[in-house]
């Protein structure tokens, strides 16, 4: 009842927090006035399931000097509940260039579409200065009640940021049925590993008997130290007398020396559990050769 024919309609990026998608909607053909058209399809990323959103928008018809708004109106829509994926074993870790890595599981749940699931599509919500490495994975054909760990990168400023929240779904491998949750996680910001050097066991900076004496004190006087990956001389991710002989025979014997970091200060490229809490001898911008 518009008195016109409507071509396009107009709807705002965000109401209420929700993104909103498209914005402008080209109708497939020309709406004649007293018309009606089905089908129209909007995206809504964000809101909390239960919550009432109400939607302004325009409808539009092509003129002589392009598109102009001939009536609107607003539509109120209930955002949906969703039980279809569950995200769980949630991890945050740093990489070696300092980026922040996201691990999780993602759990396909039974009864709800898809009952396969192909695709996974995520995105950082509500923060437009943080987003991810991979917002599209293959979920290697997710079928109800199984699960798939999954990781990604989080790139940008994080400080002072106390929560992250994605936008995620589920897809079938034609992307048609699908469902999605928003998702939010604590975070606490992580720090980098401290540097270390890797058999200066007593973290006095230098490599020599004493080393040898606290990997020993530590071993079988459970004496406390605080970096335990400087102990680990042959890099085996275990202490054990072996890291003394290792040290012993570098120091007196010819033997290798210990692997790296070594002579210089650095972070532990060895994936393992051993730590560092602290490393005296390696203070800011310390990267000295260490003696032998």
């Amino acid at each position: 009842n518009s008195g016109y024919p409507v071509t396009h309609l107009l709807f705002p990026e965000v109401v209420g927090g929700v993104e909103i998608s498209p914005n402008l909607m080209p109708l497939p053909t020309s709406l004649p006035d007293t018309e009606t058209v089905t089908g129209i399809q909007l995206t809504l990323l964000g809101g909390n399931p239960g919550e009432t959103l109400c939607i302004p928008f325009g409808l539009l018809t092509q003129g002589a000097a392009g598109l102009f708004e001939v009536c609107n109106t607003t539509l109120c829509v209930t955002i949906p509940y969703c039980g279809c994926l569950e995200i769980s074993q949630e991890f945050f870790s740093m990489d070696l260039e300092g980026n922040t890595i996201y691990e999780f599981t993602v759990t396909n749940f039974s009864s709800e579409l898809p009952e396969v699931a192909e695709h996974l599509f995520m995105h950082v919500t509500g923060q437009s200065a943080i987003s991810i490495t991979d917002e599209l994975q293959d979920l290697d054909g997710l079928a109800d009640t199984q699960s798939i760990s999954l990781s990604t990168t989080i790139l940008g400023n994080l400080a002072g940021v106390d929560e992250v929240c994605f936008q995620i779904t589920i897809h079938d491998d034609s992307l048609n049925e699908c469902c999605g949750i928003v998702h939010c996680v604590d975070f606490l910001p992580l720090q980098p590993p401290p540097e270390f050097r890797r058999g200066d066991a007593n973290s006095d900076g230098s490599f020599d008997i004493a080393d040898v004496v606290s990997i020993l004190d530590y071993l079988f006087q459970g004496q406390s130290m605080g970096c335990l990956v400087a102990l680990d001389s042959n890099d085996d991710e275990a202490l054990d007398i072996a890291d003394s002989i290792y040290s012993l025979d570098a120091l007196f014997g010819g033997g290798p020396s210990p692997w790296p970091p070594y002579q210089e200060c650095g972070i532990d490229e060895t994936s393992g559990s051993l730590g560092c809490n602290s490393f005296p001898a390696c203070g800011e911008n310390d990267s000295d050769p260490q003696g032998d």
